[in-house]
């Protein structure tokens, strides 16, 4: 029996220690949710006192001039007030999927928990709710994650819902915003929410200083799919790229020193194959390096007025925009679209800004005019064919060193190669292993001569001489499209016709 006491004693015992252990983490944890709000509202802007009520001490003081009723019915109708639902909003110059991945990000972290509520649906024929939903949005490179969408609540803020939204901004274009009802008496911290979410923005973002393309959920590009060892442009075009792409990127501190500004438009074209979009990646790391934003976009698929706009809340940044002509053609672009083009150029001239526009064109006879004066365009780089001393440098990116005649006639290869552009030498250079193994049915104690580099350049020439004198693909103009869409629809109509009359018969 007394050991059954004494069971019983130290189980009791045992629990008396464990229910003080609960309490003190309650306390604990009661605490640092305090600590947080405290902060919050501290950062939200909250002093030690409420309109007419002050908070100090420890005793009420109840002012000379009011009766005890009088000062009971005043807090009782402040303290109404405060439990008053009021709305609360917050725009934040960041795009809505990076805003809501900052967001949620800090909430999780500072709260640990994040609820998740219906959605909102508004329309013409009211409210209704719909299920929480979580969005998958690219992370990285060939990552994603997900984040919710539409309305959160945070624990010890009762009754208070945040609402995560889009607001369009007539210059900046979409924009994160979150809606936030709650009791007047969380104020202070619904706006210390608020900042912290925008420092959140400004040392976490999705976007800033990333590289990415130009569309409205943004996949992030793999820059280290290019080898700048193995990219070969002639002397002048690598000078010409260096001086008026790269320098900025590269040397900041002496541009400003020498009064250099980072507004910067460039336009690269040349014919196909000669590593315009290899410049691209190119920028894209240096880019990275500089630690600015890189946005590679392309017609038909991203618009380059919110590419622009993009770019200016994320600078310093690099757009890079690939065949420019196709929104600024002079004789099929919508004229009012190639103004409003000239009018973005000339719209990021403010102070300061930095923002370097690099565009291409393959046909750069087609960019109009008022593109091509300095300030607009302040330098245009031409991309042809090699130089003698870029097919050899290109060749020795793409042959073993080992294998490489050291008494290469690089005249006569040149000459083999004359015009060709730096995809048509990398195809060459290429080639030459298969005449040496058709030679000697091996590598084993050969080399690639001068012999096999022309023969592979000459072997080439008609599959070049073939792509100069194909016929290109002229665009359709706007009424030839409305034609196409005309016929098409006509078209589908009539044989929807005999479709049903055949049905009939």
């Amino acid at each position: 029996m007394a050991s059954t006491v004494e069971q019983q004693v130290h189980a009791a015992l045992q629990a008396e220690k464990q229910r003080e252990r609960e309490e003190r983490n309650a306390a604990r944890e009661q605490a640092r949710y305090k600590a947080i709000l405290d902060t919050l509202a501290e950062l939200g802007g909250k002093v030690f006192h409420d309109d007419d009520i002050t908070f100090e001490g420890d005793r009420l003081v109840v002012p000379k001039n009011m009766t005890l009723d009088q000062a009971g019915a005043f807090l009782a109708q402040k303290s109404k007030e405060l439990e008053k639902e009021t709305s609360f909003q917050h725009v934040f110059d960041y795009r809505p999927y990076d805003g809501a991945w900052c967001a949620w990000n800090f909430m999780q972290r500072t709260f640990g928990v994040v609820g998740h509520k219906d959605r909102l649906i508004r329309s013409m024929f009211g409210t209704t709710k719909a299920p929480p939903e979580m969005i998958s949005i690219p992370s990285g490179v060939g990552t994603t994650e997900q984040v919710p969408w539409g309305r959160v609540e945070l624990p010890f803020l009762p009754g208070a819902v945040f609402e995560f939204e889009t607001f369009y901004h007539e210059e900046k274009g979409p924009l994160f915003w979150i809606q936030a009802t709650a009791p007047k008496k969380w104020r202070f911290e619904i706006e210390g929410i608020f900042k912290g979410v925008e420092e959140e923005l400004r040392e976490r973002s999705l976007y800033r200083g990333k590289a990415f393309d130009g569309q409205a959920n943004p996949e992030f590009i793999d820059l280290s799919s290019v080898d700048p060892r193995l990219v070969v442009y002639s002397e002048q075009v690598q000078a010409d790229l260096e001086a008026h792409i790269w320098m900025q990127l590269r040397h900041p501190e002496e541009c400003v020193a020498q009064g250099i500004p980072f507004k910067r438009s460039v336009l690269i074209h040349g014919p196909f194959g000669t590593g315009k979009t290899l410049a691209a990646l190119l920028t894209g790391q240096e880019a990275a390096r500089a630690g600015w934003t890189f946005i590679k976009a392309r017609p038909g698929r991203d618009n380059i007025f919110v590419v622009m706009q993009t770019a200016r809340l994320y600078e310093p940044c690099v757009v890079f925009y690939e065949d420019i002509d196709q929104v600024a053609d002079a004789d099929t672009a919508d004229r009012a679209g190639v103004a409003q083009l000239l009018d973005v150029f000339d719209g990021i001239e403010a102070k300061g800004t930095k923002i370097l526009c690099v565009l291409t064109t393959n046909y750069p006879e087609k960019i109009t005019k008022g593109m091509a004066r300095p300030g607009r365009l302040d330098a245009m780089i031409e991309i042809s064919e090699l130089d003698q001393q870029g097919v050899e440098a290109l060749v020795r990116t793409r042959i073993d060193p080992d294998i490489l005649d050291p008494e290469v006639d690089w005249a006569a290869v040149f000459e083999a190669a004359r015009e060709y552009k730096p995809a048509f030498v990398t195809e060459f250079a290429d080639r030459t292993k298969r005449y040496v193994i058709a030679r000697h049915g091996s590598m084993n104690g050969h080399r690639v001569g001068t012999k096999e580099l022309v023969l592979a350049a000459t072997g080439l020439r008609p599959q070049y001489e073939k792509m100069v004198g194909a016929r290109e693909l002229k665009p359709r103009s706007p009424i030839e499209d409305t034609i196409y869409e005309v016929t098409g629809r006509a078209l589908t109509e009539t044989l929807e016709e005999r479709r049903r009359a055949r049905e009939k018969a």
